[in-house]
């Protein structure tokens, strides 16, 4: 059976930011018993928490996140791969979120 992904099973827009973050850091520890840091699974879970951080206004913390995930995504499938090319795009996204200059 895959593994459910309990930060996603509901839609974002239907959980307050702070909440969608709380519950994005939660499910890490879970996975990373279960799973390498690199797999595909952890990575959407990092995407998704640096995502739900900017949300949050944790904007700091998510570009560090999101800026860690794309060295490790690198390392792990090469800077051509999807997951890595997704890792850029939600770093591209926090950095238009928080302003280029204020992070």
């Amino acid at each position: 059976m895959p593994d459910r992904d309990p930060v996603t099973e509901q839609s974002s827009s239907a959980v307050e930011p702070g909440e969608r973050m709380r519950r994005a850091y939660a499910a890490l520890p879970a996975l990373l018993e279960r799973h390498e840091p690199t797999d595909a699974v952890v990575m959407a879970a990092r995407m998704e928490l640096a995502e739900a951080c900017a949300e949050a206004g944790e904007l700091e913390s998510a570009l560090y996140q999101a800026d860690e995930l794309v060295k490790d995504a690198e390392r792990a499938v090469g800077p051509e791969h999807g997951t890595t090319a997704q890792a850029r795009e939600v770093v591209r996204r926090i950095r238009r979120l928080a302003g280029a200059d204020e992070v």
